[in-house]
């Protein structure tokens, strides 16, 4: 992060930070758009609908809450990164952005940040068994009808009856789409265990078209053919990952 700028982030972010990564990617280089039409997108967009990012990570005492801002002590912050691919060339991903510098936040308060370093994590053995940790709100919803007609997406718990019918339902949209494999949703099963945090983050902020967006942060085992489980893994687990929602890790 820049040492001439007061870095003081927004709570709500997620629009804001998946915006910058979308330009980053829609802007990328002659190497990475031959890259994405070899492996069947047709356009940057198609490829980021595939992709998702955990929540911004601040070293420990590096920074302070302070009503609905975070301000930033640390020069250093980092976000993972993942996109949902049979193989991906890691130098084209730091030329894509490595050294890209960008400013995230609203019309109160910024932070300026350039990315100084990409590292790649190691790949999970993947087993038709396995247990995650939300490192990012995992977002699931149906649609609703108020009282005035209007339809509307529920957010829905993992407690609720219908979470994992929902849950399951975009598990078989990710892995359909890259697998073109048909699954059914009695191949998976979801438990939920511990602690379960619910999010409400707002979307567009200040903006006219503003929204609420509500997921919850809790660990879970799913149980499925590895296709399903290894697509959610690298696009992410329920709804609108692209924004940064549904980044899970193992442990």
């Amino acid at each position: 992060m820049a040492d001439d700028h007061k870095n003081i982030l927004p709570m709500n972010n997620k629009y804001e930070f998946s915006s910058w990564f979308y330009k980053i990617i829609s802007q990328s280089n002659i190497k990475f758009k031959s890259w994405l039409k070899s492996k069947g997108y047709n356009s940057p967009k198609q490829f980021f609908n595939n992709f998702t990012f955990s929540d911004v990570n601040i070293p420990h005492g590096f920074f302070r809450v302070f009503n609905d801002r975070i301000i930033v002590e640390s020069k250093n912050a980092y976000i993972y990164l993942s996109f949902l691919s049979d193989k991906i060339d890691k130098n084209l991903i730091l030329d894509l952005f490595l050294n890209k510098r960008g400013v995230v936040g609203d019309e109160i308060s910024q932070i300026h940040f350039k990315v100084s370093e990409l590292l790649s994590t190691n790949t999970p053995n993947f087993i038709n068994k396995m247990k995650f940790r939300c490192i990012s709100p995992i977002v699931v919803s149906k649609p609703a009808l108020s009282f005035s007609g209007h339809i509307f997406n529920q957010y829905l718990n993992p407690s609720d009856n219908e979470f994992e019918t929902q849950f399951k339902k975009r598990l078989l949209e990710r892995a359909k789409l890259f697998f073109n494999k048909p699954f059914i949703q009695d191949d998976i099963s979801i438990n939920v265990g511990g602690r379960i945090q619910k999010k409400g983050i707002t979307f567009k902020a200040g903006k006219v078209d503003q929204t609420k967006i509500i997921g919850h942060k809790f660990n879970f085992e799913i149980e499925a053919p590895v296709e399903i489980i290894k697509s959610a893994y690298y696009s992410g687990f329920g709804e609108m990952t692209s924004h940064g929602f549904g980044c899970c890790e193992t442990f």
